[in-house]
Parts: C-alpha cells; sequence; structure tokens
C-alpha cells in the first residue's frame, strides 16, 4: 500500500502543503513550504490542529503548528488510521509466515519475538508461560554469570502461525479452568448459605487481609471476614490482627 495524499493550507498569504505517506512503520505527515523547506509534524486532537515537532520562523513569527478545518482534519486523520490498520495487518501477515519464538526475562514475564513481524492479537501472561513451559528447552548459550540476561531455558523458534495456534489453545484451557473454578466456588457459597439457615449461624465464606511480607515489620494489619448470614445476606467484618 502505497498512497500520499495532499491538504493545501495557508499561513497569512504563504500556501503551505501538507503531505501524508505510509512509511515502513507509520503515516508520515510532512509540512512543505513553499521554497521546499519541510517540517514533520503530528495531528493534535485537543485543537484539532497540525503540530510541528520543530518550529519555522515565517515573517519573524516562529509558527508551532497549523489550525485545520474539520474536514482537513478528519482527511488526515482518517488516512492515518488507514495506514495503521494496513501496517498492523502486514505485520502479523509477517509474524504469521516467518519463525517465531516466546522471550522470557526475569521480572519482566513474557512476550512475543517482534523481530520478525508483531502478532496483532494479545495473549495474557498465563497462557504465555503455560506454552512456554510446556515447550522449552535447555538453553546451550546459558551463562550462569550473566546477572539474569540469559535464562536456563529457552522457547524453540517455530512457525508463527503455529505458536498462535498453540496460544489460542492455551487461552480456551485457561478460561475453561477459570469457569471451572467459579461454578466450584458458586457451590461451595451456597453450601455455606445452606449451613447458615440451618443452623442459625453466620458460616465465613472468605478471609482476606492479615500478615504478609509488605506489613509484617508494622506487628499488626486489618483482616477482612465475609459471612453468610442466616437471612441470605453477606456480612463483611472488620478485625485487627497482632502478632509478635
Amino acid at each position: 500500500m502505497k498512497k500520499e495524499m495532499n491538504v493545501t493550507k495557508s499561513i497569512g498569504n504563504i500556501a503551505v502543503k501538507v503531505e501524508a505517506v505510509e512509511t515502513e512503520n507509520n503515516a508520515r505527515i510532512t509540512i512543505v513550504m513553499p521554497d521546499g523547506e519541510t517540517r514533520l509534524g503530528m495531528l493534535s486532537d485537543l485543537n484539532k490542529a497540525l503540530k510541528f515537532y520543530s518550529g519555522i520562523k515565517i515573517g519573524g513569527r516562529l509558527i508551532s503548528g497549523l489550525s485545520l478545518s474539520d474536514e482537513q482534519f478528519e482527511t488526515i486523520k482518517s488516512y492515518i488510521k488507514e495506514v495503521e490498520q494496513h501496517i498492523k495487518e502486514r505485520e502479523h501477515k509477517k509474524f504469521l509466515e516467518n519463525k517465531q519464538k516466546i522471550n522470557h526475562f526475569y521480572g519482566y514475564g513474557y512476550s512475543l519475538s517482534t523481530r520478525n513481524g508483531k502478532c496483532a492479537k494479545e495473549y495474557s501472561q498465563a497462557a504465555l508461560k503455560k506454552v512456554y513451559e510446556e515447550n522449552k528447552i535447555k538453553n546451550p548459550k546459558y551463562d550462569l554469570f550473566d546477572d539474569g540476561y540469559s535464562t536456563s531455558y529457552i522457547f524453540p523458534e517455530i512457525l508463527g502461525s503455529d505458536l498462535l495456534d498453540l496460544l489460542d489453545k492455551a487461552e480456551a484451557e485457561l478460561e475453561a479452568k477459570k469457569q471451572e473454578n467459579k461454578a466450584k466456588k458458586e457451590r461451595e457459597v451456597s453450601r455455606k448459605f445452606e449451613k447458615a439457615k440451618e443452623t442459625g449461624r453466620p458460616v465465613l465464606i472468605e478471609k482476606s487481609g492479615g500478615i504478609s511480607t509488605e506489613n509484617f515489620d508494622t506487628g499488626w494489619a486489618w483482616v477482612y471476614k465475609t459471612y453468610a448470614m442466616p437471612d441470605g445476606t453477606t456480612e463483611t467484618v472488620k478485625e485487627k490482627e497482632v502478632w509478635d
């Protein structure tokens, strides 16, 4: 996709030309002066203007941007969206057709490689970790003394389309497990309400807060306990937990 569009705009009595051209990674907006001097610019949604990355002096005045009509603004904005979508589709296709891998860096989590294309789909850290752990191999270049810049395991490069199949399957399995756990919890809560009704006494549903590594040195913390009540309602009690 190679497309160029022009929007003519005047500054006082000086006519300039605005060009928007697709580049490798984005839509480049260039303001061309009558003498051929150019400035790169960007759209500002706030005031529907075209801002220069660096100003230019015209008639002794420093010009930092151009105001646009609604039609001019929407024309350029529409083109930029078109270019961004095209680049996204192109990079995703490239990702599918080339070998890819999952990267893992200690402290930063998991991510898809972007060297040969960029995946347009978003995947959860849980899915990325699941696929990584199920397919990882020992790293022959692992260096124990590189301060965490290499890992003892790596993900073998596979075709991007095959990698996304694995990730889609992982997401589906994780979602199924999530729904299973949700249903299990709902059944447990239901049984607790039944018990509360039968006994006429509150039954603990869940507890949160309390001692942790973050508050250990303080010697105390708030604990929140939620109970199933005999009348079918819930009640949360706030208590102070103290330790030596």
